[in-house]
């Protein structure tokens, strides 16, 4: 008897193992079948004179048997066909091909259109959620119906199919499983949803397009064996799919997670909220929601956010949105363009929401598309003589868009300005103002505006040297036009240099663009010479100074200044007003520094820590360089934590990132200021776009420092500060009058407060004798500062006298606004009385009450003597 070789006996018997399903398959005894092998392989090697069965061998007989079997199968196979087919039922021939055609319907047709209708016309991430936020997104979700195509054909006999084909199949099953969960909460009404232009195909898509990729798995599976030896398993190739989907969307479920806890009451709650959002959350995401707020229509979102059931909001409201937004990036949403929709479409949630949510409002709010600023002009006269300069801007807006808008803009006034006109063109006619209390012309706006949609402007403060300006409607395909008038003080800078800076107005936040080729005009005249930044160029005439020239109209441009020349000692001056009291008149001083310039003993300084402030480091770092070491400094870095230190802070300290609430910080510098006799504060911060939850704790220091607080502050770059607006009652935040922002301008300007303005209300009889006439101007800058007395906080009933001052006066005061209503009937039905022209200022230079006594005698001298003849 031959012998076997132990390798060549494990072959066979594996082989023989291989081959067992087979065989029982087909109705044989497997072991008579393997004896029969084994003896053949013996007697094919007795044969060949070998004593022993070698691997080869066996290998070779297996092979030939192997082909015999192949094509006796095969033939079987064939012979068999027709029969099995002949003996099918009809119907169940009818049944697959109905199958066959729904799979080919609801397995590729349905989801490729719904993917083509999305990408076209964003259904589901308008009204619903945004399916698709990246093109990975896109590109997995065709796969689904690309391999289920695939696998059709493959299932008809038409393809060989190929490992490829089976791993897109599972990860077809994995997709498909992920979003039909994603829409499982609205799929119950989906099948309603039907019935109204077909929308419910868009939920159902996912659903269907499971069953229909299982479906074509059991399809494959009944392929012959050959075709499905290396067929892997469902979970190795549908898992990965929906966890890579699943990872996907984490960023947008950190989102919904965390951005409620942004206004939550515990701050060590806001702060992990804050730092998870920075790590891993959509920014992009975050964006939309500060247009349009997310609703958590999906399964995985109300897992994780905080569901109504639970008593949770369901939804992201815009407010949080958008201090979460500032919270993560340190930028404004406003100040950043519309996000996108969809990046296949390229349409914008901005305009594709026509209601404007700030409509009305004391907000900026985001920019509008198609509405614009169609020109810009800034006429102006600056009289050194008496510190003074007039200034009118006009705009004027234009609207494509096809509903009517409102426009919004945040004007920096130069510094110590005040509103002392305003004027709107209705059928290419100027109407004036009328002047009123602050929520008295508001409400007068909100009503003839925004419930009659009329022709009204208003104009009230928004925090010192600012003043938010709203024209509405603006109308479609149409234009509004208004004008600001601004009379504002010179600012000396130095005393000994003789020396003052007038900054000329700009816009720091506005809800409307720049149209292409857009710029200020500016046409400026001076009695003296005068140096300008760049962009304008001076003129010596006969009788003044012209400086012209053309200005960035964006409130990214910042503001321009000029430098003139300043006689020191400065002679007084005065000025009459048909409004003051009988012989009586406002005399105007220049008070100089009475010590030397000095910083002061103790300082604290509060450095916001937003990203916004990064690009301002070195000025920051060369600031703290250059404070004497004799000077006592607290330093707060106002960032996710206020950190204070004694001294200069460390360098890890000044770190810049995200957006942060300064509130808290100015507190802490507030307490620690009121242990002094003096010690100013210099804020240095950017944008503060957020409602500080400290600014009572900060507003209670104020109280009780008697008056002896102040804040510096310095903004870099432009943006709404609404710290220091909620905070202007009580005048405690000053700006810092500096021209370029650089540590030395900075500390110059605290070192040396300059020259002040004194403004007095005297007789006619006390009026000094080397007093000249000055600008009536003076007089409106005397009414700013008693209207700023008389509605101190401490001053009971002070509000009503001033409201009546600066209606008296025309003046947008903290107390009081302006307002343009279209009819006489309007300003009746509100109480109010539009600026008498008589009253009302011009570039053209008023002439004074001895001019004007000269000019009147000249008159009737000239009739008498013309009766005579």
């Amino acid at each position: 008897m031959i012998q076997w070789n132990p390798d060549a006996q494990r072959v066979f018997d594996l082989h023989c193992e291989e081959q067992r399903a087979v065989l029982l398959a087909a109705g044989a005894d497997p072991d008579e079948v393997f004896g029969d092998w084994r003896a053949l392989v013996e007697t094919r090697a007795a044969a060949a004179g070998e004593t022993e069965v070698q691997v080869a061998r066996v290998q070779t007989e297996l092979a030939k048997l192997a082909e015999a079997l192949g094509a006796f199968a095969a033939s079987r196979q064939e012979a068999s066909a027709p029969l099995a087919a002949s003996a099918r039922p009809a119907w169940r021939v009818w049944f697959r091909r109905g199958v066959t055609l729904l799979l080919w319907l609801l397995g590729v047709a349905l989801p490729l259109g719904v993917l083509v209708f999305e990408l076209i016309a964003g259904f589901c991430a308008e009204l619903l959620f945004d399916p698709m936020p990246t093109w990975l997104h896109t590109l997995l979700i065709a796969l689904v119906p690309a391999a289920n195509a695939w696998a059709l054909w493959a299932a008809a006999g038409r393809c060989q199919p190929r490992p490829t084909l089976r791993i897109l199949n599972g990860m077809a099953v994995g997709i498909a499983a992920f979003y039909a969960l994603q829409f499982a909460i609205i799929t119950p009404f989906a099948a309603v949803a039907i019935l109204y232009f077909g929308i419910g195909l868009v939920p159902l898509a996912p659903l269907l397009s499971l069953w229909a990729a299982i479906v074509l798995r059991f399809r494959l599976l009944r392929l012959p064996a050959e075709s499905r030896t290396q067929f892997p398993g469902l979970w190795r190739t549908a898992l990965p799919a929906f966890l890579l989907l699943l990872v996907l969307t984490v960023p947008r479920l950190a989102i919904i997670r965390y951005t409620p806890d942004i206004e939550s009451p515990d701050r060590a709650v806001q702060i992990r909220a804050v730092r998870i959002l920075r790590a891993v959350g959509d920014r992009d995401q975050l964006l939309r929601q500060c247009y349009r707020p997310l609703e958590t229509f999906d399964l995985f979102a109300m897992l994780v956010g905080h569901p109504f059931w639970l008593g949770g909001a369901n939804g992201i409201s815009r407010d949080t949105a958008q201090a979460a937004y500032y919270r993560v990036t340190g930028t404004p949403y406003n100040a950043v363009p519309p996000p996108r929709v969809k990046g296949f479409r390229g349409q914008e949630l901005l305009n594709a929401d026509w209601f404007d949510p700030a409509l009305g409002s004391d907000r900026i709010a985001a920019r509008i598309k198609n509405l614009a600023l169609a020109q810009s002009r800034l006429d102006g006269r600056v009289d050194a003589a008496s510190g003074i300069a007039y200034l009118e801007w006009t705009l004027e807006f234009r609207n494509t868009s096809p509903v009517q808008r409102e426009a919004r803009a945040l004007i920096e006034l130069p510094p110590g300005g005040v509103v002392s006109r305003v004027t709107l063109w209705i059928n290419d006619e100027p109407r004036e103002a009328a002047f009123g209390g602050r929520s008295q012309t508001r409400q007068a706006y909100q009503e003839v505006a925004v419930q009659q949609r009329r022709d009204p402007v208003l104009v009230t403060t928004a925090g010192p040297d600012r003043v938010l300006v709203q024209c509405f409607p603006v109308p479609v395909d149409g234009t509004i036009k208004t004008r600001i008038g601004i009379t504002a003080p010179l600012t000396v800078l130095m005393a000994t240099g003789a020396e003052a800076m007038l900054r000329l107005p700009a816009l720091v936040e506005q809800n409307f663009g720049v149209a292409a080729n857009v710029q200020t005009t500016v046409w400026l005249e001076s009695d003296v010479p005068a140096s300008a930044s760049a962009g304008l160029s001076s003129s010596v005439g006969e009788d003044n100074v012209t400086l012209r020239g053309k200005l960035a109209a964006d409130s990214s441009a910042g503001a321009a200044h000029l430098a003139l020349p300043m006689a020191i000692p400065y002679p007084p001056r005065v000025a009459k007003d048909e409004r003051l009291p009988d012989r009586q008149a406002i005399l105007q001083t220049l008070k100089l520094p009475e010590t030397t310039p000095s910083l002061p003993a103790a300082l604290a300084l509060v450095v916001d820590g937003s990203a916004l402030m990064k690009s301002r480091a070195a000025t920051i770092q060369a600031l703290l360089a250059a404070i004497p070491p004799e000077t006592r400094l607290y330093c707060v870095v106002a960032g996710d934590d206020a950190i204070a230190t004694e001294g200069l802070p460390g360098a890890r300290s000044l770190r810049f990132v995200g957006g942060c609430d300064n509130g808290p910080a100015l507190a802490l510098a507030a307490e620690w200021a009121a242990t002094h006799d003096y010690a100013p504060i210099l804020w240095l911060h950017a944008a503060q776009p957020l409602q500080s939850t400290e600014l009572e704790a900060l507003r209670q220091a104020v109280d009780f420092s008697r008056g002896k607080l102040v804040i510096h502050s310095v903004q870099f770059g432009p943006g709404v500060d609404l710290i220091t607006e909620k905070m202007a009652d009580l005048r405690v935040v000053r700006p810092l009058p500096v021209v370029e922002a650089t540590a030395t301008d900075i500390l110059d300007a605290l070192r040396d407060p300059g020259a002040t303005w004194q403004r007095a209300l005297v007789a006619d009889a006390d009026v000094p004798a080397d007093a000249s006439e000055g600008s009536s101007h003076i007089v409106r800058l005397w009414a700013a500062d008693e209207i700023g007395q008389l509605s101190a906080s401490y001053r009971k009933g002070g509000t009503t006298d001033a409201v009546k001052m600066a209606r008296t006066f025309q003046l947008v005061t903290p107390v009081s606004g302006a307002v343009v209503l279209e009819t006489a009937a309007q300003y009746a039905a509100h109480d109010l009385t539009p600026a008498d022209d008589t009253t009302t200022p011009g570039i053209v230079p008023e002439p004074g009450t001895l001019g004007l006594l000269l000019l009147g005698g000249s008159a009737l001298w000239a009739m008498r003597r013309r009766r005579r003849r």
